[in-house]
């Protein structure tokens, strides 16, 4: 897009990670092996507001090469990107009334993209299961 690389990412205004990704200009992407499947559920199902979730999860945030947001040593991908435009889902656009059963409190998803400036990744990228 924009003869640039990029990603996109979602977020909902009531999760402690919507803050974050509002205060800075970057944003990283991380990627685990299925061995990780425990410690991302606790992520996702625990508020970083009520406590240290990251290090609850055994994860530990270590710096980017290009961009100010941390990404993890355990991570074997890592995306770096700087947000270039955002845009709050609106429920008008919705082409599937069950989507909107998923909003009870309204709280529709911020979506930013963002040019990839730097993507790290080991071998386990390419290891078939």
């Amino acid at each position: 897009m924009w003869n640039l690389p990029m990603a996109m990412v979602v977020v909902r205004p009531t999760r402690f990670t919507y803050e974050f990704i509002n205060a800075y200009p970057t944003f990283s992407i991380c990627g685990f092996t299925h061995d990780y499947r425990k410690a991302l559920n606790l992520l996702g199902t625990k508020s970083g507001r009520d406590g240290d979730k990251i290090g609850e999860a055994g994860l530990t945030p270590v710096p980017s090469q290009r961009v100010d947001a941390p990404t993890y040593s355990q991570a074997n991908l890592s995306v770096e990107c700087k947000k270039m435009y955002f845009q709050d889902f609106d429920p008008e656009n919705f082409l599937d009334d069950q989507i909107e059963k998923y909003y009870q409190l309204k709280d529709y998803h911020r979506m930013i993209i963002g040019e990839i400036l730097h993507i790290s990744g080991d071998r386990t990228l390419f290891r078939r299961e």
